[in-house]
């Protein structure tokens, strides 16, 4: 009998603008202990601003999400989906940056977030954390461009 299903996603501010090197240690830790707990999710930073949705286990979410909660890098953290679900919608973990301080990594993580997007035209209705996170890039890439734009 396949084990129940749980996800969360959230959006934060960091407490500062993170540079290449922080991502790379945030998006390494963050998979090495998500391995161990059973868990995937996608970790979306653009601007100082995070939006993750995890998924696994519920124990192992649970635990995720208290170390997240705890983390020193983020602050004013605003829960937006608390629910079980039935299927997993990232079975790999992923990581998108819409920062200028970027790396060999965070470009390979980004662009495989990207492919995903790409690939999941069709968003199930059922995956509501794939919903919420292609709204938070969408509208994140639109104000990029918008702040590009005035710039000119």
């Amino acid at each position: 009998m396949p084990v129940p299903l749980h996800a969360i996603a959230y959006v934060s501010s960091a407490t500062h603008l993170l540079d290449s090197g922080e991502l790379e240690q945030l998006l390494a830790d963050a998979r090495e202990f998500n391995v161990t707990q059973g868990v995937t999710g996608v970790l979306l930073y653009v601007d100082g601003c995070f939006m993750q949705c995890i998924e696994g286990p519920m124990e192992g979410v649970a635990r995720v999400y208290q170390r997240i909660k705890e983390a020193s890098r983020h602050r004013g953290l605003i829960e937006l989906l608390n629910q079980p679900v039935k299927r997993r919608a990232f079975p790999d973990w992923h990581m998108g940056c819409g920062s200028n301080a970027q790396s060999e990594m965070i470009n390979d993580a980004t662009e495989s977030w990207e492919r995903m997007l790409s690939s999941a035209r069709e968003v199930d209705e059922s995956v509501p954390g794939l919903l919420l996170l292609r709204a938070f890039w969408k509208e994140s890439r639109v104000a990029r461009t918008k702040r590009v734009m005035a710039k000119a």
